[in-house]
C-alpha cells in the first residue's frame, strides 16, 4: 500500500459549497473545509471557536395604550390628559406649593396590573423646576410606593417616556398608578400642564427590531433599537440608558426592517414608511430630543392622478397703456418682457389690435412666450383679448397654476411712454404637490455627499434622487438652478430601477432593484448632474456595506454577495461575485453589518443574517487575498445585526419556557456561551439570571476555566450550586453551542496520480492547536501535547485550567477505508478551540 502525507496549513477560504467537491484544480480547495460551523477564520491562517454572545436586553414588544379615563385630583381635564393628542393640553388648577404628595394624574385599572411605560407629553411647570416627580403604584389607592423617578421638569414643554423596571426577584402588580410630586420643596403657585399622561404596556406582538449605530463622540457610542412603538437606547457596550417614543406608531415588521438613517455629529435623521424623524442627543445619556425633520422648499411635482389636488385657475389682467396723451398708443413692433417671481420671459412682440388678425397675433405671441417660461408646465397658459384696446386676460390652469405673485413687465422696444400694468382677478391653487408626503410616501434611503443631504426614492417617485442645497441639509429649493441649489433628478433606463440605497463612495453610488448607477459629475450641480449606469445585477432591499474599499451588496435574488468596485482599466465600476465559492451559505439575507479590524483582531468580519435564522460570516482582507465564509448557528433565530464602534450586536428570537422572546446580544470573544451573563455565585443563587428561566444552561467558572454540569434555571430564577462548586469571581451562565470543523475530502498524489476518488485510509493524523482545550476528533477526546517543563499539579487540584498550545499527536485509524471520509473536529464543552494546521498520513491502493 502506498503512503503519502498531506498538510493543510491554511483555512482562509472557509467553508466551500458542495458543488466544489470536485474542484481539486483550484487553490482554494486546499485551504478550505467542507464544514465550518460556529467558527471564524483567523487571518493568519487558522480557524477558531466563534465568540459567544452576552445578553444585553430584551426587545420591546408592540405597545398598547390604556384608554380608560383617569382622575386629576388637583384639577384639569380628564378627557384631554389621555386623548393621545399632543396638540391639546390641560393644566392642574391647584397650586403645588408644599403639598406632599401632589397628585397630577391617577389611574384605576380595575385589577392588579404591571405597566411598562408612562408617557408624559408636552409636560411643563408654570414656574420653577422640580426633580421630585415620580411614578407610583398602590394596591389600595391609599398607600403608595415609588416605582420610577421622573427627570427634571421645567417651564419648557418636554416629552418624556418613563421606563418602569421591575426590581430583581420581584414582580409586583398594582391596581392603582399615578404621577405625583413627592417632596417638600415649595413650588409656590406653580401648576402642571401636559398634553398626555398615559400608561402603556407590552401587548405580546413580537417583531424583529432594526438596530442602528449612533456614535456621538469618540467615547460615546449608542445602539438604537427601533421597534413598532419604541426606540430603546443602549450605550455601548451594554448599558441601557433611555426609551424614546418615536414620531411614528404601529409599524409592521417589514416597515421596521426598512428603516434607514443618516447621521451628522449629534443628529440622526431617520427614514422609512413614515414622516422622516430627527433624533438629537443633547449631551448626556438620558437627554434626547425627537421631532419630524423640518424640511423647507420640498420639490413640487404634478402627479396628475386621482389623488392630486384639484387645481384652481390663477387669473391676472394685463393692461397696455400710454402716458403720452390723446391719440398715443402702442405701435406694432413694440416689444416687452414679463417678469414672474424673478423669472423673465423672452421678448414679446406687440402685433397691434386694429384687426382680428393683429389681435390674434398679439395674443399668440404673449401666450407662446409665457408658456415657455420655466415657472409654468407644458400646458395651462391661456391669453384672451377682452375686446377693449390694451386689455388682456391671462388664465393659468392645470399643471401650471398656483397662487402667483402679481406679474410685472417692462418695455424693451418702443415709446418710453408705453406702460404695462397687472391686476389679480383670481388667486390660483396648484395641482402640483410636495413630491414626498403622507399621500405620496416618504424617502426610503439617505446619506450625506459633498455637503448635501441625499434622499433616494419615495413610494411615488421610486427612481428619483433628491439632493439638498449645499450646506443647508433641510432646504430642497430647486427654483433658480444655481450651483449650490437643490437637485431633483430621475433615473432614466429601459427597465424598473427602484432605488434601494444611496452610498457616498468614490462617487455617489446608487443601488436599485434592477441595476447599479453612479453619479460621475464632480462636484455635483443642478446643471451637470449625470447618473450613469454601471452594472446590471440589481440589489436586495438591504443596506450596502463598505468592505476594503469595495461596496458590498446582496443581489436582487438574495443568492449572491457582490462587490462593487471602481476599475481604472475600464474607467467604470465593475462587480464581482464574492460568494461564488460558498453560495450555499447565502440564503435570502435580511440584514448585514461589517465589523472592521479591532484592537484585538485585524480581520474584517461581514456578518450576514439569512432569512432562515442562521448567519454567515465573511472573513475578508483584500490585501492578503483572504475571502472565506463560515456559518453561525444558535439555539434560536437571528433576526438583525448592527456594529457600534468595535462591538457587534444581534437580535435573536429564542423560545424561553415555552414563550417566544427577542433578545439583544453582543458578540464577545471573552464569552464562551450564547445569551450569557457573568455573575457571582451569590448572584446566580438569588435569581440574577432572569432571561433564561426554566432553560437548561451551561455554567463556566470564568477565571478558572472549570465547566460545571448543565442545570436548569429554577423557580424565582435561582440556579443551585453545590458547596464544592462555589468559587470567588464570576460565573458565565448561558446556552451551549458547538463548533464543528470538517476538512474537504483528501486529495493526494500517490505516484500513479491523484486519489481524491479512490479508496484511502487516514492511518495517522496530527493537529496543531493554539490555546485550546477540550477538543474531540470524531467524538473522541484527545490530549494536547506541549513542550516545556513537566507540571507538578494533579489534574484534580484546584488550579485554573490553562488552554494549551501544542500538537494533538498520533491520532490513528480515522474511520477506516473510504473515498471521502474525513475527521470531524469539535469542542463539545465551552472551552477554547483554535486549529492552526492538520497533517495527514494517508494509505491508498
Amino acid at each position: 500500500m502506498a503512503k503519502t502525507r498531506f498538510i493543510q496549513s491554511s483555512f482562509v477560504s472557509g467553508e466551500l459549497s458542495p458543488l466544489l467537491k470536485g474542484r481539486i484544480d483550484i487553490d482554494q480547495y486546499y485551504q478550505a473545509v467542507e464544514t465550518a460551523d460556529n467558527v471564524v477564520i483567523v487571518p493568519q491562517g487558522g480557524m477558531k471557536r466563534r465568540p459567544g454572545t452576552e445578553y444585553i436586553g430584551t426587545v420591546v414588544e408592540g405597545l398598547s395604550r390604556y384608554k380608560g379615563a383617569p382622575t386629576m385630583p388637583n384639577g384639569g381635564s380628564t378627557s384631554i390628559i389621555n386623548d393621545n393628542n399632543d396638540a391639546t393640553t390641560t393644566s392642574t388648577t391647584a397650586p403645588i406649593g408644599t403639598t406632599n404628595p401632589y397628585s397630577v394624574v391617577e389611574y384605576d385599572f380595575g385589577s392588579p396590573v404591571w405597566r411598562d411605560f408612562f408617557d408624559l407629553r408636552q409636560i411643563s411647570l408654570s414656574s420653577g423646576t422640580s426633580d421630585e416627580f415620580k411614578i407610583q403604584k398602590s394596591t389600595d389607592g391609599i398607600n403608595w410606593s415609588d416605582v420610577e423617578d421622573v427627570p427634571l421638569i421645567g417651564t419648557s414643554p418636554q416629552n418624556i417616556r418613563v421606563t418602569l423596571v421591575q426590581p430583581l426577584g420581584e414582580f409586583t402588580e398594582a391596581r392603582y398608578w399615578r404621577l405625583a410630586r413627592v417632596g417638600s420643596s415649595n413650588l409656590g403657585s406653580a401648576t402642571v400642564t401636559a398634553a398626555d399622561v398615559n400608561a402603556r404596556y407590552q401587548n405580546g406582538t413580537l417583531e424583529a427590531p432594526k438596530l442602528i449605530d449612533f456614535s456621538v463622540e469618540d467615547d460615546r457610542h449608542y445602539l438604537m433599537e427601533f421597534t413598532s412603538d419604541n426606540i430603546r437606547v443602549y450605550r455601548s457596550p451594554s448599558t441601557f440608558v433611555a426609551d424614546i417614543k418615536p414620531a411614528y406608531s404601529n409599524l409592521d415588521e417589514a416597515d421596521v426592517q426598512n428603516i434607514r438613517a443618516a447621521q451628522i455629529e449629534n443628529v440622526m435623521l431617520v427614514f422609512g414608511n413614515f414622516e422622516p424623524m430627527r433624533i438629537v442627543n443633547l449631551g448626556t445619556d438620558a437627554d434626547w430630543f425627537i421631532d419630524n425633520i423640518p424640511f423647507i422648499n420640498i420639490p413640487q411635482y404634478d402627479f396628475d392622478d386621482a389623488q392630486s389636488p384639484t387645481p384652481v385657475n390663477e387669473v391676472q389682467l394685463m393692461t397696455l397703456s400710454h402716458s403720452g396723451g390723446s391719440g398715443s398708443h402702442w405701435k406694432a413692433g413694440d416689444r416687452f418682457e414679463i417678469d414672474i417671481e424673478g423669472v423673465t420671459s423672452k421678448s414679446i412682440t406687440y402685433a397691434g389690435e386694429g384687426t382680428p388678425d393683429e389681435i390674434s397675433s398679439t395674443v399668440f405671441n404673449i401666450q407662446k412666450n409665457l408658456q415657455e417660461m420655466p415657472v409654468f408646465g407644458e400646458t395651462g397658459v391661456l391669453v384672451e383679448h377682452l375686446g377693449t384696446v390694451g386689455h388682456f386676460r391671462i388664465t393659468i390652469s392645470g399643471e401650471s397654476t398656483k397662487d402667483f405673485e402679481l406679474f410685472s413687465a417692462y418695455v424693451t422696444e418702443g415709446s418710453t411712454n408705453n406702460e404695462i400694468a397687472f391686476t389679480k382677478s383670481a388667486s390660483g391653487s396648484p395641482r402640483k404637490e410636495d413630491v414626498w408626503s403622507a399621500t405620496r410616501g416618504y424617502p426610503k434611503s439617505a446619506c450625506f455627499y459633498e455637503g448635501r443631504l441625499v434622499l433616494g426614492g419615495t413610494q411615488s417617485k421610486p427612481q428619483s434622487i433628491f439632493m439638498s442645497k449645499t450646506g443647508s441639509f433641510f432646504d430642497f429649493d430647486i427654483d433658480d438652478g444655481d450651483d449650490d441649489e437643490a437637485i431633483f433628478a430621475t433615473i432614466s433606463s429601459r427597465k424598473l430601477n427602484d432605488i434601494i440605497d444611496v452610498y457616498p463612495g468614490r462617487n455617489l453610488q446608487i443601488f436599485t432593484s434592477g441595476a447599479e448607477f453612479s453619479i460621475t459629475s464632480r462636484p455635483v450641480t443642478p446643471s451637470n448632474i449625470s447618473i450613469q449606469p454601471q452594472t446590471s445585477h440589481g440589489a436586495s432591499n438591504i443596506e450596502v456595506q463598505d468592505v476594503d474599499g469595495s461596496t458590498i451588496f446582496i443581489d436582487r435574488h438574495g443568492k449572491a454577495l457582490l462587490g462593487f468596485l471602481y476599475s481604472f482599466n475600464e474607467d467604470a465600476y465593475t462587480t464581482d461575485d464574492r460568494s461564488v465559492l460558498a453560495s450555499h451559505l447565502i440564503n435570502q439575507p435580511v440584514d448585514m453589518a461589517l465589523l472592521a479590524g479591532t484592537a484585538s483582531d485585524d480581520a474584517n468580519w461581514l456578518f450576514v443574517v439569512n432569512s432562515d435564522g442562521t448567519a454567515t460570516i465573511l472573513n475578508t482582507l483584500r490585501s492578503q487575498d483572504i475571502n472565506g465564509y463560515t456559518k453561525w448557528t444558535t439555539d434560536g433565530n437571528i433576526k438583525s445585526v448592527c456594529v457600534v464602534d468595535e462591538e457587534l450586536y444581534i437580535s435573536v428570537e429564542r423560545e424561553i419556557d415555552g414563550a417566544t422572546l427577542m433578545y439583544i446580544e453582543r458578540w464577545d470573544f471573552t464569552h464562551k456561551l450564547d445569551c450569557s451573563v457573568k455573575k457571582t455565585a451569590a448572584q446566580i443563587q438569588v435569581g440574577a439570571v432572569t432571561h433564561l428561566f426554566n432553560e437548561q444552561v451551561q455554567i463556566i467558572v470564568d477565571d478558572k476555566g472549570y465547566v460545571l454540569p448543565p442545570r436548569t434555571v429554577g423557580a424565582s430564577n435561582v440556579i443551585s450550586l453545590d458547596p464544592n462548586e462555589v468559587y470567588a469571581g464570576d460565573y458565565e451562565v448561558g446556552l451551549l453551542f458547538t463548533p464543528v470543523i470538517k476538512p474537504m475530502p483528501l486529495n493526494t498524489n500517490i505516484g500513479s496520480g491523484q486519489n481524491q476518488m479512490r479508496l484511502k485510509k487516514i492511518v495517522r493524523m496530527n493537529v496543531r492547536v493554539y490555546e485550546s482545550s477540550g477538543i474531540t476528533i470524531d467524538g473522541i477526546p484527545v490530549a494536547i501535547r506541549a513542550f516545556g517543563p513537566a507540571g507538578d499539579e494533579s489534574p484534580l487540584s484546584p488550579e485554573s485550567i490553562v488552554p494549551t498550545s501544542g500538537i494533538i499527536e498520533d491520532v490513528y485509524d480515522i474511520n477506516g477505508w473510504s473515498r471521502e471520509i474525513m475527521p470531524t473536529i469539535t469542542c463539545p464543552d465551552p472551552t477554547p478551540m483554535h486549529i492552526q494546521m492538520i497533517e495527514y498520513e494517508v494509505e491508498g491502493n
